[in-house]
């Protein structure tokens, strides 16, 4: 009896456990297609393209969206092997919060145009509805996101793919849905040898200077001060491999966010934005003196003569600016003659004794140029 209890009572357990996991895989299969459904929504929000998908699966806290694409007139096609969302959370109004969402493998397309790229992240991604993305809602869809891997080509006049390393942007600091530090960043575009000999002139250029192919990176970070209406430039910056790295920062104040934020108020921001301070750098790593030989060569002289000359030539084009400051002019004079001498690093700083109206800033260079020296604080340093 207590065999035949026991197996009747397995036979049940089995048959409720079997119950649970269809119902439970049910369930999973209902959440994923709502996922995949509200993706095909967000996408198709903003009309100039529609979203397909073959299937949507649900394996624990894991969706997978598999044979995702995109055909737009407009943007050409785009496919994506598989969008995988881990840890999806239905959200009010509607949509979803994810930990992450992962495209990988991807295409576009577009006429001649082809992009891939080998992984796609969106971390802490949220997915809003299409009356959100229609209406004035302040939310920050990620705290970061990247595509790496890319390779991007043109069949009809590109022989060989311009590659990028990575692409990246990081949204922190979020107050009121709105990020406070924002981050861009470009690195390793990779531009071959065959695709600059497809701009003659640009060919050329780089030709004289000595260079076969190019390596580039880009970054530009930002933060945005709610108390202060205040921006602060952290970086703008260009580096090229055996060329030399642009570095600007600055802050800037009267910037209130409603306003910055819109096109239509952009005009009204001219009468309250003040430079506070900023910064341009330059690093050399060769190019400078590849362009004073160049120059010189076709000039006819030496490299350390036209070194000499440049800054001979600066107190004429003082002069040309209607720029009569003496000490400033003698400033500039030493610090130019010192990089081009020996190129390391050159510096402009504006250091204003207080916020001054970008506004006036044009206006005084109009009517007393020589002020702007001392009204914006300038100091220029060479290899420093």
């Amino acid at each position: 009896m207590k065999v035949s209890f026991a197996g009747r009572s397995a036979v049940s357990g089995l048959a409720v456990l079997s119950a649970l996991l269809m119902s439970s895989a049910a369930f999973a299969a209902s959440d994923a297609k709502k996922v995949a459904d509200d993706i095909v929504a967000v996408v198709q929000a903003r009309g100039d393209g529609q979203a397909s998908y073959g299937s949507a699966t649900a394996n624990g806290d894991v969706v997978t969206v598999s044979d995702f694409k995109i055909l737009s007139k407009k943007n050409g096609e785009v496919t994506i092997p598989a969008i995988v969302v881990t840890n999806p959370a239905d959200r009010q109004p509607g949509g979803f919060t994810a930990t992450s969402i992962a495209f990988d493998g991807g295409k576009l397309l577009k006429g001649d145009n082809t992009l891939n790229w080998t992984t796609g992240l969106s971390n802490d991604a949220v997915v809003p509805t299409p009356a959100e993305l229609a209406g004035d809602v302040k939310l920050t869809p990620f705290s970061h996101f990247e595509i790496a891997g890319i390779s991007a080509t043109n069949k009809k006049d590109q022989p060989e793919p311009v590659k990028v390393d990575k692409v990246s942007i990081d949204l922190t600091n979020v107050v009121n849905g709105q990020p406070g530090d924002v981050k861009f960043s470009v690195a390793g575009v990779s531009v071959p040898q065959a695709v600059i000999a497809t701009e003659p002139q640009a060919k050329a250029t780089l030709d004289q200077l000595g260079y076969q192919s190019l390596l580039l990176n880009f970054n530009v970070g930002a933060s945005y001060d709610d108390a202060k209406q205040s921006l602060s430039i952290n970086e703008v910056e260009v580096d090229g491999k055996d060329m030399g790295k642009l570095t600007i920062t600055g802050s800037f104040g009267g910037l209130p966010r409603d306003k910055l934020q819109s096109q239509d108020d952009m005009s009204a921001l001219a009468s309250t934005a003040t430079l506070e301070n900023a910064t341009i750098r330059f690093e050399d790593a060769g190019i400078a003196n590849k362009v004073l030989e160049m120059q010189a060569k076709s000039m006819g002289t030496t490299r350390d003569s036209l070194a000499m000359m440049l800054p001979a030539a600066l107190p004429l084009g003082f002069s040309q600016l209607n720029i009569n400051d003496p000490a400033f002019q003698q400033k500039v004079v030493d610090a130019v003659t010192a990089f081009l001498k020996d190129p390391k690093s050159f510096t402009v700083m504006l250091k204003p004794a207080q916020p001054v109206l970008i506004q006036s800033i044009g206006q005084s260079a109009m009517s007393a140029p020589s002020s702007i020296p001392g009204l914006l604080g300038i100091d220029v340093q060479a290899n420093n």
